[in-house]
């Protein structure tokens, strides 16, 4: 939803009357969904199948009415973000009729550019071992981010307790490996 909704924003300097119109109709699902964060799985799909639905079907037949009565040119930016959310529309609503589903999927999306820029610069690596490497790097990197752990501390704490590390590395992940550091600082002292 959130990459549908860019469209519109992106589209706003030629079409601000529509595009208001879009963007404040997603605004009132957002803002249903960031009232759901308190609530179990099943409390927030009740929540969507009855409001959120109502707002989706409404904004649904009001831009198939758009494509219909030609009131934007098809082959224009805001034509193509309309016809490429109709297109989705299935997808889009589908927190409507399933519950557990998000309203958006950013946490996948910026992985998805990560292992993007990842292949882009993977061409400049002078051999397999090197591509290895760097697949491994950024493995551990973005799994450091997406516990919270800063990636250069953890990679630097990991280096500096390799051998402790060796004897259990599950007590070194990015998510646990602080415990680990305290644990083993208490074990060193006297």
């Amino acid at each position: 939803m959130a990459h549908a909704r860019r469209n519109f924003v992106d589209e706003f300097a030629n079409y601000p009357a529509q595009c208001t119109h879009i963007l404040g109709e997603l605004r009132r699902v957002f803002l249903i969904d960031k009232g759901c964060r308190s609530l179990n799985e099943e409390e927030r799909f009740s929540r969507h199948k009855n409001e959120s639905a109502k707002i989706m079907r409404e904004l649904h037949d009001w831009m198939k009415r758009q494509e219909d009565r030609k009131t934007i040119e098809p082959n224009s930016g805001m034509g193509k973000a309309i016809r490429d959310m109709l297109k989705r529309w299935t997808k889009f609503t589908l927190l409507t009729r399933k519950s557990g589903v998000p309203l958006e999927n950013n946490i996948a999306e910026r992985a998805f550019k990560r292992s993007i820029l990842h292949r882009r610069n993977s061409l400049f690596f002078r051999n397999q071992h090197g591509a290895d490497i760097g697949d491994i790097y950024t493995s551990i990197i973005h799994t450091a981010e997406l516990h919270g752990a800063n990636p250069w501390e953890y990679l630097t704490v990991i280096q500096r307790n390799a051998s402790v590390v060796r004897l259990d590395p599950g007590q070194w992940l990015p998510w646990n490996y602080k415990a680990a550091v305290a644990a083993d600082a208490g074990a060193k002292s006297p």
